[in-house]
């Protein structure tokens, strides 16, 4: 999980990438034309590129998966192949804020993991992997090419008896239950009888304080996503911190004129163009908040944060989810005709099937999206937000293209959370 992904050109540029980080492990994945160069630190042999596995089952994704210390893996595929920039292990509230802002985006993306609107889980999805190897809809050539390479060893086929993830924990727990000496043969039946039923007494209140942690748990995770429900940034507000920054950054400096502006509550990104012969590559460095760029592009990318301090979500009295969504659709529609709202889905919290614990609905949550065009596009934008403001509705991004007098705005709307 966490690759550093490339889009090499042709099979110079892969093996020129490949020298250049020795150190690491690499995979090159294929789809048409293209090819994906992966890299990631040095691990043991047989490890499995988990965003290449999950695309062979669900191509158009966002993934976000929790890990044991406390960060957690967020990953956004397009026609089975991870988004350059979008494998990240990032700490679990960071990366729950790019799950979200990243879903926001469309409706056609499955949402996986633990994220609002979760569909499935990791742990379903290699149970697919697993049933689809079985029945030879996909191939162990597929899985196989999934597996991190290395200059220093050859990956042992013993690895690749299936295509699932677990394959590696399940060979080790094989090979201690088939090397762990059995006990001598203990004669002493009462002796015996009675540690079994110390052992089982002991196992039972395993069982039920293990039931009892997962149960506390799962209603900290239940909260989280409910609170996540409850409060968003103020539409208006992150609508004048974006148009702050358009006002600040200049129209031209050193031949390079803002010409897209990418914004999320947490900050926006503005893609710089040098137009002209004489526009000088290294001068893009000195653009103000630049990302460092040594490319031979006349282009550069600014970040400039935001501080979005969260407000209470509104609330719509609905006597059902279809009556909310037509309420929120009939008041959007009436003012802007061409905004495109998703269906309200169930924003479900899914504990690990191991736990025996039922899933909880915490709320109904869609997507919605609108493009404006034109000379009058960003007044227009001014008066959207203030609609949104009193709408229970999240704006994620917006997106404005100064050429082509483009904006786009997209978030999403939600029930207040239920009680659990």
């Amino acid at each position: 999980m966490g690759l550093d992904w490339q889009l090499p050109k042709n099979s110079q540029e892969i093996s020129e990438g490949k020298k250049s980080r020795k150190e690491a492990m690499f995979v090159v994945a294929k789809q048409a034309h293209m090819s994906w160069l992966g890299f990631h630190s040095k691990t043991g042999p047989g490890v499995f590129v988990a965003a290449l596995l999950v695309g062979l089952v669900e191509p158009n994704a966002v993934v976000l998966h929790s890990l044991n210390d406390g960060n957690a893996w967020v990953c956004m595929l397009r026609d089975g192949m991870p988004i350059v920039g979008r494998d990240l292990v990032l700490p679990a509230e960071e990366a729950t804020k790019k799950a979200r802002e990243w879903s926001g985006r469309s409706d056609s993306y499955t949402m996986i993991g633990v994220h609002l609107g979760a569909v499935t889980t990791i742990e379903k999805v290699i149970g697919a992997l697993e049933n689809q190897i079985a029945a030879n809809t996909i191939s162990k050539g597929q899985t196989k090419s999934t597996v991190l390479k290395s200059t220093g060893f050859a990956v042992s086929s013993a690895y690749l008896v299936t295509g699932a993830a677990s394959v590696v924990l399940l060979a080790g727990y094989a090979f201690t239950q088939l090397h762990t000496p059995a006990p001598a043969e203990d004669t002493n039946a009462p002796e015996r009888a009675a540690r079994a039923q110390a052992a089982a007494s002991r196992n039972a209140s395993e069982i039920a304080h293990a039931s009892e942690v997962n149960k506390g748990v799962l209603a900290k995770q239940v909260a989280e996503v409910a609170a996540t429900y409850s409060a968003r940034v103020s539409p208006v507000q992150f609508w004048n911190a974006a148009s702050q920054i358009r006002a600040v950054v200049p129209v031209s400096l050193y031949g390079y004129q803002p010409s897209t502006y990418n914004c999320t509550p947490a900050g926006c990104a503005v893609i710089w163009r040098g137009e002209g012969r004489f526009v000088r590559l290294s001068d893009k460095q000195y653009l103000p908040n630049v990302e460092s760029n040594f490319s031979s592009e006349k282009s550069a990318t600014s970040n400039f944060s935001i501080v979005g301090r969260p407000s209470s979500m509104p609330t719509m009295t609905a006597g059902s989810p279809e009556e909310f969504q037509m309420l929120v659709r009939s008041e959007m529609l009436l003012h802007y005709p061409q905004v495109q709202i998703g269906e309200l889905k169930d924003v479900i919290v899914s504990p690990p099937p191991a736990t025996g614990l039922k899933p909880v609905v915490v709320t109904r949550a869609g997507t919605w999206q609108i493009q404006l065009t034109g000379p009058t596009a960003l007044a227009t934008g001014t008066d959207l937000m203030q609609l949104l403001e009193r709408l229970p509705m999240k704006v994620a991004t917006i997106m404005y293209d100064k050429q082509s007098m483009r904006l786009d705005v997209a978030g999403e709307y939600s029930m207040s959370p239920v009680s659990n």
